[in-house]
């Protein structure tokens, strides 16, 4: 179980000293709103495509680790060039390449941790909870370390060597066991199977108005800190700390939530909190107040990385996890595509104020949904 800790803390490490910061890094370059939005677009709509095509390449050699280490090798290489790069063309090639590969490592290893949590009775949860602080850890603590010392934008070297640190991790990961069925995995077999399973088709579509919404959204936060509302490039760092560091404890407990209250409970009152959260974004102009509104981050994280991928293992085989989950990432990054171009234009054209209202309008849908479903009552 350390180990899988260990993974989780380095790994995110690796997300928080880059996600935040690259679209700023973007716009300092000199690319437009659209042309951020299509470098992002674009590497999501092929990493759509290749994400279920590694779950079942995963589930048929269940080579898991050896999958894993991979792709998180061949991300480190992909981001080193990306570094190189500074005009809008080659740009878009190489973060293409790079989204490709870093796609594939949360599936692989989220459906080994799930698996494995499931077989022990042990909490996803906790697993998660540590990657957030290792999110903290990276986009706080030494992004200001850095930040110091005079170095600015996404840090690639730290980053990785986050990437390449987890493999050697991977060698002490304990063994699971995903299926002890031997049938053969396709991905039309398996996609059919899983698109003809009504809870799991169901989660999907909530996913597409629920957390996909903020975290597309929230792509647009570093520019809207130091853009619209004027901070220093170092409050990313303090908004990362600020975001992130609740969701640490909130989603090593949100399993236990849902044990007491159910499924339906905790979704709507965590996307209550995401439409409040949108909807001051959309309404101040004040640093402070953002910051405070930032703290409902938690309830998003929580249902995103935690519930969604605990209900797709109630109601998936087992024997298909891994393809259930990659699927469920492929579709996560068409919706991820087409929501971060649309915003790409609305925040070139009318500012990031109006990503944040049109994010509340669609998590209105999502509320509506889970008010009228009747896919959580297996678990009340």
């Amino acid at each position: 179980m350390k180990f899988l800790y260990l993974f989780y803390l380095i790994y995110y490490i690796s997300l928080g000293i880059f996600n935040p910061f690259t679209n700023v890094y973007y716009e300092r370059l000199g690319f437009s709103g659209s042309q951020i939005g299509l470098i992002s677009s674009v590497g999501l709509l092929f990493a759509m495509v290749l994400t279920p095509l590694w779950g079942v390449f995963a589930d048929k050699t269940r080579r898991y680790r050896t999958l894993l280490a991979g792709v998180m090798i061949l991300s480190a290489v992909s981001a080193f060039i990306w570094k190189q790069q500074t005009t809008f063309l080659n740009m878009l090639v190489v973060a293409t390449f790079l989204m490709v590969f870093r796609s594939a490592i949360n599936p692989i290893a989220d459906s080994l941790s799930v698996s494995y949590c499931a077989s022990t009775n042990q909490d996803y949860g906790k697993i998660r909870g540590i990657g957030s602080l290792g999110y903290v850890l990276g986009s706080f603590v030494i992004v200001n370390c850095l930040d110091a010392l005079g170095f600015q934008g996404p840090y690639v070297s730290i980053m990785c060597l986050c990437l390449i640190l987890p493999c050697i991790i991977l060698k002490f990961y304990p063994q699971i066991t995903m299926s002890t069925k031997k049938e053969k995995v396709s991905l039309i077999k398996n996609g059919k199977i899983l698109l003809q399973n009504k809870a799991y088709v169901f989660i999907i579509c909530l996913m597409l108005f629920s957390n996909l919404v903020m975290d597309s959204a929230g792509a647009y936060l570093g520019n809207h800190l130091v853009t619209t509302l004027h901070a220093s490039e170092g409050m990313i760092g303090v908004y990362s700390l600020i975001a992130a560091l609740p969701e640490v404890i909130f989603i090593m407990m949100i399993g236990h939530f849902v044990g007491m209250y159910g499924f339906k409970k905790v979704y709507f009152f965590s996307l209550l909190g995401q439409l409040i959260r949108l909807i001051g974004y959309a309404c101040v102009n004040s640093v402070p107040l953002f910051m405070v509104f930032s703290v409902l981050n938690m309830l998003t994280t929580g249902i995103g990385a935690v519930v969604n991928m605990n209900y797709i293992q109630k109601v998936v085989d087992s024997s298909m996890l891994a393809t259930a989950v990659s699927l469920y990432t492929g579709i996560y990054f068409i919706g991820q595509a087409v929501y971060t171009q649309l915003f790409g234009f609305v925040y070139q054209w009318q500012g990031s104020h109006m990503i944040f209202m049109i994010g509340a309008g669609l998590t209105l849908i999502s509320i509506v949904m889970v008010i009228k479903t009747k896919q959580f009552d297996f678990h009340k």
